[in-house]
C-alpha cells in the first residue's frame, strides 16, 4: 500500500491481466462513497470487465478509471512470444486489439463525466 495523504491510499497489484483492479475500485467506491477511487488498468485487462460499466451506471457507482489505451495485452506477450517459439503465425492476433475510443463507450453506457466534473468531485486542483 501506498499513501498518497493522509486521506487517500493507491493499492496496486499484478493483477491488470485479468482486470483485477476494475472490480475492486468499484466495491471501494461502494465501501467509502465519500472518498475518491481512482483505478489505473490496461486496456487488455479493461476488456475483460467492460460489463461492468453498466453496473456501475444502473448503480450509480462513480469511480474514475483511467485506461492506458495502447491496444495490446502487453502483459501477455511474453508467453504468446514463448509459446510461438520459432513457429509461423500471426502472434498480434493473440494480443493486438482494435483503437476504441473508451470514453465513447461509457458515455454510451451513461458513467462519463467531464474531466472538470471529475477534478471538482475529487477536489483536485
Amino acid at each position: 500500500m501506498v499513501y498518497l495523504t493522509n486521506q487517500a491510499r493507491a493499492i496496486s497489484a499484478p493483477r491488470a491481466l485479468w482486470a483485477g483492479d476494475f472490480q475492486p475500485s468499484m466495491g471501494a467506491k461502494c465501501g467509502a462513497p465519500d472518498r475518491p477511487v481512482i483505478c489505473f488498468i490496461g486496456d487488455g485487462g479493461f476488456y475483460y470487465h467492460l460489463s461492468e460499466l453498466e453496473t456501475a451506471s444502473r448503480c450509480g457507482i462513480k469511480t474514475v478509471t483511467v485506461v492506458n489505451n495502447n491496444q495490446c495485452l502487453q502483459q501477455c506477450l511474453g508467453g504468446i512470444n514463448r509459446a510461438y517459439g520459432d513457429r509461423p503465425g500471426n502472434r498480434d492476433e493473440q494480443s493486438k486489439f482494435q483503437d476504441i475510443n473508451f470514453a465513447q463507450v461509457a458515455q454510451d453506457m451513461g458513467v462519463l463525466e467531464s474531466v472538470s466534473s471529475v477534478l471538482k468531485r475529487l477536489r483536485l486542483p
